[in-house]
């Protein structure tokens, strides 16, 4: 149907395994319901829990301009849902995000 403005279009961080597995089924879910969905993918590994990987989140948030009020995705395990929590609290003092927790 018709959405309303700034609701068909999605960003998503997606852990880079889950993307190998799913990737293609989560892109073609929202195709399918006309909204355009901008990813990012990181490793999930507890060595990757970095600053660095919540520099890189953040900078795709702002390239993609993402709304205050508008909730982004965070697709993983625990390390992308934190990381991807840190983000939401930094970015335009927190935007909400939907957690999709895979462990």
């Amino acid at each position: 149907g018709v959405h309303p403005e700034g609701y068909n279009r999605r960003f998503a961080v997606i852990d880079a395994e889950v993307d190998k597995i799913y990737g293609d089924k989560i892109r073609n879910y929202f195709v399918e319901r006309g909204i355009d969905l901008h990813t990012i993918t990181l490793d999930g590994g507890e060595p990757d829990k970095r600053p660095a990987a919540v520099d890189k989140l953040l900078d795709k948030m702002c390239e993609y301009k993402l709304r205050r009020r508008e909730p982004f995705l965070a697709i993983g395990g625990g390390v992308i849902l934190d990381i991807a929590g840190m983000a939401a609290c930094l970015y335009r003092r927190g935007v909400p995000f939907v957690r999709v927790p895979t462990t």
